[in-house]
């Protein structure tokens, strides 16, 4: 199996340990759900991490080593190595390794390993941890040894994390325009209505229009027949006039 399956597969697994834990993004150090790191002859040791972070950031993970099922002595954890990547370069973060001589432990009782880890610019992908942990079941003579690789957290991609942004914005953006189009296309139809409104009423005045310069020219027509009728009337007046005061003539 080459290196990037397994790296994909790893990634898919710490996805899975986040969704089940119910883990938040905010980079805020919590316990997780996910099955202990070991949980062999008597001896636990459990992951507590912040699962999300950025590059170029510092934060600390915990390991939790306890006597789960027997009392333990000579118990020694070793974070053997811290890895992530630059690009496609994978890199350590330890110059060596990192040792937790714990001694003993009763049945019940636990005792936190912690460590700071300081991510460089560019990281990328997924941090990376590796531990050895030894160990006696009291009063046994048997030394057990188990060694574990595991994800502890995942390198949030900013340029990702913003692009996503840009898509909600751009979602947001895509809906005030289909908004403001909607109004836009109401304020048609009802601007449409008014030209017709408008139109309708035009067309009324221009009847009235047409009404008006008829009655005008009726007017007009009357005013003239009058002035003939009266200039006729007064015509045959001063003809009748004249005729009665005309002397009869003698034959």
């Amino acid at each position: 199996m080459n290196k990037n399956i397994k790296l994909l597969l790893l990634i898919l697994l710490l996805t899975f340990y986040s969704f089940a834990s119910n883990l938040s993004k905010s980079a805020v150090a919590q316990e997780s759900d996910i099955p202990p790191l070991i949980n062999d002859n008597g001896l636990q040791v459990t992951l507590i991490t912040p699962w999300y972070v950025r590059s170029n950031s510092t934060f600390n993970i915990t390991l939790v080593v306890e006597a789960a099922e027997a009392n333990l002595d000579n118990i020694v954890l070793k974070i053997v190595n811290i890895t992530t990547f630059l690009e496609e370069n994978k890199i350590s973060l330890l110059s060596e390794p990192k040792v937790f001589p714990i001694g003993s432990l009763d049945l019940g009782c636990s005792q936190l390993c912690q460590i700071n880890i300081t991510l460089p610019e560019n990281s990328s992908k997924i941090v990376m941890g590796e531990i050895e942990c030894e160990w006696n079941i009291r009063k046994g003579t048997t030394r057990f040894f188990q060694r574990t690789m595991f994800p502890m957290a995942v390198i949030i991609d900013i340029w990702r994390e913003q692009v996503e942004n840009l898509k909600e914005k751009l979602k947001e953006l895509e809906n005030d325009v289909a908004t403001l189009q909607s109004k836009l296309n109401q304020t048609q139809i009802r601007l449409n209505e008014t030209l017709i409104k408008l139109n309708q009423t035009e067309f009324k005045l221009n009847q009235t229009e047409q009404q008006l310069q008829g009655k005008i020219g009726e007017l007009s027509t009357t005013q003239r027949l009058a002035v003939i009728f009266g200039v006729t009337t007064a015509l045959f007046v001063f003809t009748t006039v004249y005729l009665f005061k005309r002397k009869p003539q003698v034959w």
